[in-house]
Parts: structure tokens; sequence; C-alpha cells
């Protein structure tokens, strides 16, 4: 795969408020706020990244039978060239 896209299925409305992309030090190499699709091309600056593990951060809003609640997901995606 090209690019790096957080799917998920959701049985509530739900509103993405911001994903990020990190390296191993805790720089932030991507950020995106609201919106859809959520993806990552594995680049930075336009330039590509080496081959390496990368740490996603992924928040968002749900909006259910107990009202409304903030949901913060996180995961690592390793990229090989």
């Amino acid at each position: 795969n090209d690019e790096l896209r957080v799917e998920f299925g959701c049985d509530y409305a739900y509103r993405v408020l911001r994903f990020g992309v990190y390296d191993r030090w805790g720089n932030e190499l991507y950020e995106q706020f609201g919106g859809e699709p959520v993806k990552w091309d594995g680049r930075y600056r336009g330039q590509a990244l080496p081959s390496g593990v990368y740490v996603w951060m992924l928040e968002y809003e749900v909006v259910g039978p107990w009202g409304t609640r903030v949901v913060r997901k996180g995961g690592d995606v390793a990229v090989l060239r």
C-alpha cells in the first residue's frame, strides 16, 4: 500500500477531530484536523520517510445514546521502502 488509511465502522454518528503521525522521538511528522478520509502517504514535508516504525494517534467524537464522548486511539505502522 502507498498510504496508511484509518478506516473504522461505527454504529453511531462520529466526527474525526485530529489524526497525527510521529517518529520514535515524538516529533510530529503529519497532522490532519477533521475531514475524511483519514490518511497519510509516508511523507514529511514532501519527502519520503525512510523505512521504520511510526506511531499514529486518532481522536474522534462519537454521539450515542450516552451523549457525546471523545475517543482516542493509537497504534503503529511500519514503513518499508
